[in-house]
């Protein structure tokens, strides 16, 4: 019996000195009725109290009519961490805002210290409207981004993965790049959203697909396919279809890349005929079971990607 006594007292003992671990990014940081309170900038909560809702979400500019959000400590963190960039430089060097441990990669960082991102005189704060950031506060956003942007319970982002993102594509002229047999010119006089485009018979066309993705380089997708359908809303089982390759292209002074194949329109007409013929390209980045579609609604492929092949 006193053994067991020994025993309960020494449990009792070890469990009231067993501690929970306080995540890094909760350091320095306490609640008071129920507000997240940080009194530096070396965590996030710390940053936005600081930095980003009192220098950054001033009335007409990062206040929730533009992106990044600042004005809460949430609204901020997912409009930032590996959040797509909608204004880049002139040499596309940025794809996220901010990417985890490295200030580089992280368009956030650059906007807050070089003065000529586009323009002259368009460093965040705006140059034009206000004074940048002290040297204090732009070294706590980098050493924030360097030790891998860390969320407010303490966790490193996961880096997104998705389908490649189809942009756009058209149906050219072999030997003139700049007519699109899709666009409205190449429809009946009495046209309407859900007339037909015209190809000619006997031409050859060049099929051009601009596609991005977030982690594998362009050259690396594959399953490139342009499939053929007499059914606008099934591409299961096409009457024609045929591989796309990686390529460049000019369009007037700019090189685009993305996948393309040219084959002539007759290949088409011998089975179709006069027939109304819809398209789908599809296409795979090797990390994903599914493949990226375009267009993706029956709605799209009717209104815009149908043709007929005029005899």
């Amino acid at each position: 019996m006193k053994k067991l006594i020994i025993l309960i007292i020494l449990l009792s003992i070890i469990t009231c000195k067993k501690e929970t671990p306080t995540p890094l990014s909760w350091q320095n940081t306490t609640i008071t009725n129920n507000t997240i309170q940080d009194t530096t900038t070396s965590t996030f909560v710390g940053l936005h109290k600081h930095i980003f809702a009192t220098k950054c979400a001033l009335y007409g500019c990062h206040d929730g009519n533009f992106e990044p959000d600042f004005r809460t400590v949430e609204s901020s963190y997912s409009t930032l961490v590996w959040h797509n960039i909608t204004k880049n430089n002139l040499a596309n060097s940025f794809k996220f805002r901010v990417y985890p441990f490295d200030t580089t990669k992280s368009v956030l960082y650059e906007r807050i210290t070089n003065c000529c991102f586009v323009n002259i005189n368009d460093r965040m704060p705006n140059d034009n409207i206000g004074s940048k950031l002290p040297q204090s506060d732009i070294d706590a956003i980098g050493k924030w981004i360097m030790a891998g942007a860390i969320d407010i319970n303490g966790n490193l982002p996961t880096a997104p993965d998705y389908l490649p993102v189809i942009q756009d594509g058209k149906a050219v002229d072999a030997s003139n790049i700049d007519l699109d047999f899709l666009g409205n010119t190449n429809r009946p006089p009495t046209f309407t959203m859900e007339s037909l485009a015209q190809f000619p018979n006997n031409k050859d066309i060049k099929w051009i697909f601009y596609v991005e993705d977030d982690w594998t380089a362009l050259e690396n997708l594959s399953n490139a396919t342009l499939k053929f359908s007499f059914n606008s809303n099934d591409f299961s089982n096409p009457f024609f279809s045929i591989p796309l390759q990686y390529s460049s292209w000019q369009v007037g002074n700019t090189t685009a890349n993305g996948y393309s194949t040219t084959f002539n329109t007759n290949n088409l007409a011998t089975i179709a005929g006069s027939a109304p013929i819809y398209f789908q390209f599809s296409i795979n980045d090797n990390t994903h079971a599914q493949n990226a579609k375009f267009p993706v609604a029956p709605q799209q492929t009717v209104r815009y990607y149908g043709f007929t092949i005029m005899p």
